[in-house]
């Protein structure tokens, strides 16, 4: 039977310094990335779901747009698809930021004890 191989000492010395990434450490690292995906996955989803009802809204005044029998009328449709987007907007950017508080309480509340 061969003789069991060894690392030399002076390369062993650098390697004890990843010890600490092996407990406690490396837990704290693996549940950042279960909750930095599942926040991840809920903003792509709040994201796709935002897009496509601005894309409806938007399909939906061009089509007011088409019926407009004068300016006057296709002025007034277009403030009010703009004001609508704007608010869309912001009620979207409030809920995002609503959804990352909440993802940073959760991570805060499954934070391993000291």
């Amino acid at each position: 039977m061969p003789a069991k191989k060894t690392i030399p000492t002076e390369i062993n010395k650098p390697l004890a310094a990843f010890g600490p990434l092996n407990g406690d450490m490396a837990k704290a690292f693996a549940q950042m990335q279960e909750t930095y995906a599942r926040h991840t996955e809920a903003l792509r989803e709040e994201l796709a779901r935002f897009a496509e009802a601005r894309m409806q809204g938007t399909a939906q005044a061009f089509g007011d747009l088409a019926q407009c029998k004068n300016p006057l009328e296709a002025m007034g449709l277009q403030q009010q698809w703009l004001m609508g987007m704007s608010r869309a907007y912001v009620e979207e950017a409030l809920k995002l930021a609503a959804m990352a508080g909440e993802a940073l309480k959760k991570q805060q509340a499954e934070k391993p004890s000291d």
